[in-house]
């Protein structure tokens, strides 16, 4: 029995892609690891695998720092390494992409239970206990950042190109705010 499926639409994946493109083109392509890890990590979270769901755990930042040492050795080598750089990225993808919850087909060592004496914690709701569930683009704050900010954009649109920067800006993190909320 064969599980594996991606459940993305059509819409969605065109979002993701013109947020890509629209992250890129505003920051001078600066900006393309941390649009490919958004990318990634919606693509990964509709896939599934023998019924398991994957999850994609690289950051932007990491991958920056690979793109500039692999940027270097392309310039260092007058373009020859470039080859090899569509290689270098589709092995760190997959080296970050997990299942979302391990699979228990293992046989794991019993657990040796202590008695630990800690003060219970109150919080305001279960859904931030966990890292994992607790995201900066998940709830409305980016809805309301991106409409905040689009506004102020169409404001100075009036007075100079760099208003229409940063209501692309706005706009841009309506969408991503709106497709992680899917």
């Amino acid at each position: 029995m064969n599980d594996s499926y991606f459940d993305g639409t059509f819409l969605q994946w065109l979002g993701w892609s013109l947020a890509v493109v629209a992250i890129t083109l505003i920051t001078g392509g600066l900006g393309y690891p941390w649009a490919c890890c958004l990318f990634m990590e919606w693509e990964t979270s509709h896939t599934i695998v023998n019924g398991k769901r994957l999850k994609f755990t690289g950051t932007g930042l990491e991958l920056f720092k690979k793109y500039i040492v692999w940027f270097l050795l392309t310039f260092v080598t007058l373009g020859i390494y470039g080859f090899w750089m569509w290689i270098k990225v589709k092995r760190w993808t997959v080296e970050h992409t997990v299942f979302e919850y391990p699979s228990m087909d293992y046989q794991q060592a019993p657990v040796v239970q202590q008695q630990v004496n800690v003060a219970p914690q109150e919080c305001a709701s279960k859904k931030y206990v966990s890292n994992d569930d607790a995201s900066v683009l998940s709830g409305p704050a980016p809805l309301i950042l991106g409409i905040v900010i689009s506004m102020v954009g169409i404001v100075y649109i009036a007075k100079s190109w760099a208003g229409l920067g940063i209501a692309l800006l706005g706009i841009l993190i309506l969408i991503v705010g709106y497709l992680n909320q899917k």
